[in-house]
């Protein structure tokens, strides 16, 4: 229509990104092109002028498996480069101390011993985060924090990762809205702190918060915020088939998750112990992240970056690190029912190699724990795809120990 008999017409496309399908985007524009305009010239961008050659290859390795994409091949006149690291990890919150450990081996690049910040004997997790400033880790390194980023398929995966960010002292950037500032665990919460202190509040609300009042007096941490969120209509609400609901029911469970660490502080007086734990928590927390704010708008961006692989592309980073790489996660389990889909994810995946430009790190973990449940997981097929040679285990050299069930 736009072009009529003159097809005079120029089209940029990348049929290995094309990654939002769930909003509108489809990939058939791009592969019936060629039949639609059959005198069309089609010239290929092969070469790569951001990432090291065995970041590429293995980028063509995965790539390579879909069905669905013209025959093409990324090179580059980029140094061979570092392998790509690789760390199996024992849950979420091992991977995630691993990426925090690792992230200070970086920016301490070139020192003998490298600055660890906390450790894990020295702060459980779950306790409240530390101000900026208890150490001083602002110190003259060779890397910027700006140059790392850390990639995740769903944004409940950020949790985790955020907790470790404060617990390490790191300061860091979340690409979308931080954890407890979404809207989704604010509503949550916020029924929580109401049952706790009801004030001028309708009949109707009012029965509801004195059931779950009732329940705080009975139940553990984790039980109650699955009451709560299923009494308020939260669960409910969210509960189709949209893919921006499905987030936030995920960050939902992930808030249980996080709740089985308060499962421990109620005592036979009072059950409301681990719920106050958690609201303080959830509070300091938010303030953290009002601090590193204050220090972004102040011009001092020096963060790691966090976001999901969807908001990275167009973007790159000097070292990224790709996590929660296991079956039904990455590939995300939404997306087992359809090839189409499927070869999606792959396209995902793809996206999120092609960010780094230097040093890539891959992690999986053994175990993890969606909406208070402690699931077994196995690798995402998308390491396999990539040659043994390419990649090179984490973990010894850098002081952490993957422990083995």
């Amino acid at each position: 229509m736009l072009v009529e008999n003159k097809k005079n017409i120029c089209v940029v496309g990348d049929v290995d990104q094309n990654i939002y399908s769930w909003r509108g985007a489809n990939l058939k524009n791009i592969l019936n092109f060629e039949k639609d305009y059959p005198n069309a010239k089609v010239i290929l961008l092969e070469e790569n002028y951001r990432s090291t050659k065995n970041i590429l290859e293995a980028a063509n390795e995965v790539i390579k498996k879909n069905k669905w994409r013209p025959d093409k091949n990324l090179f580059t006149k980029n140094k061979t480069g570092e392998k790509i690291g690789i760390y199996e990890a024992l849950d979420e919150n091992d991977e995630a101390d691993f990426v925090a450990t690792k992230i200070l081996e970086i920016w301490d690049k070139g020192a003998d011993v490298p600055w660890r910040g906390l450790s894990q004997a020295d702060e459980p997790r779950g306790s409240a985060p530390r101000a900026l400033g208890d150490s001083d880790p602002a110190r003259a390194t060779s890397e910027k924090l700006s140059q790392i980023s850390i990639l995740y398929r769903a944004n409940f995966q950020s949790r985790a990762l955020e907790e470790a960010m404060l617990r390490y002292n790191i300061p860091y950037q979340v690409l979308g809205v931080k954890f407890f500032e979404r809207k989704e665990i604010k509503d949550t919460l916020a029924y929580l702190r109401a049952a706790l202190n009801p004030e001028s509040l309708s009949d109707n609300f009012y029965k509801i918060l004195e059931n779950i009042k009732e329940k705080i007096g009975q139940g553990k941490t984790s039980e109650i915020i699955k009451y709560v969120v299923r009494k308020s209509g939260i669960e409910t609400e969210l509960s189709t088939e949209t893919e921006e609901d499905m987030e936030r029911l995920e960050n939902i469970k992930e808030l249980v998750t996080l709740a089985l660490k308060y499962d421990n502080l109620e005592n036979a007086k009072e059950n409301a112990r681990g719920i106050e734990k958690l609201l303080e928590d959830a509070s300091l927390a938010s303030d953290q992240d009002s601090l590193l704010i204050t220090e972004e708008k102040k011009g001092k961006t020096n963060t790691v970056k966090l976001m999901t692989v969807h908001a990275s592309k167009g973007l790159e980073f000097k070292y990224v690190f790709i996590t929660g790489l296991e079956d039904g996660l990455f590939p995300h389990q939404r997306h087992n029912e359809e090839g189409f889909d499927n070869e999606e994810e792959r396209r995902l995946f793809y996206v999120a190699v092609t960010r780094a430009k230097e040093k890539l790190f891959l992690s999986f973990a053994n175990f993890r724990t969606i909406f208070g449940a402690r699931n077994i997981n196995a690798p995402s097929e998308f390491i396999g795809d990539i040659s043994g040679d390419l990649l090179e285990k984490e973990g010894e050299k850098s002081g952490i120990k993957t422990i083995y069930i």
